[in-house]
């Protein structure tokens, strides 16, 4: 499947791999189409979570995800020009003498794992969470 995303042209769309995932995961076509919508600036203002969730304690119906959410007060300004603008951001916003990087560690917890099918508990759509930490 990895050749397939890669034999699109440099700034083009990976038209065999959106053929392929429509033909055998439509489920997931929507989710990458948002992907292809969302433009990182800056990796340090982006929220960054687990994809699967972990058990949590001996229940075996109980599991967690995991979510590192920056906290405000980085700017973002425009993409870059360069193929590794956001290295180059990243490296200058965490040079020596620069304020410091703060991202909140957050925990949701589900009780009921155990009661949904781990596949469908991965790919269904769910409305923005709220995490409190």
């Amino acid at each position: 499947m990895q050749s397939l995303a890669r034999n699109a042209p440099q700034g083009q769309p990976p038209v065999e791999f959106i053929e392929h995932i429509s033909k055998t995961h439509p489920e997931d076509l929507l989710v990458l189409q948002a992907f292809n919508k969302h433009l990182q600036t800056t990796p340090l203002t982006a929220a960054y979570w687990g994809q699967v969730p972990y058990a949590l304690g001996p229940s075996a119906s109980t599991a967690c995800r995991y979510r590192a959410v920056p906290q405000s007060g980085i700017e973002t300004g425009a993409a870059g020009d360069r193929h590794d603008y956001l290295r180059e951001r990243m490296a200058s916003r965490l040079s020596p003498g620069s304020a410091p990087v703060i991202f909140d560690f957050q925990v949701q917890v589900r009780h009921d794992y155990g009661e949904l099918k781990p596949l469908i508990f991965a790919f269904a759509k769910a409305d923005p969470q709220l995490f409190s930490s």
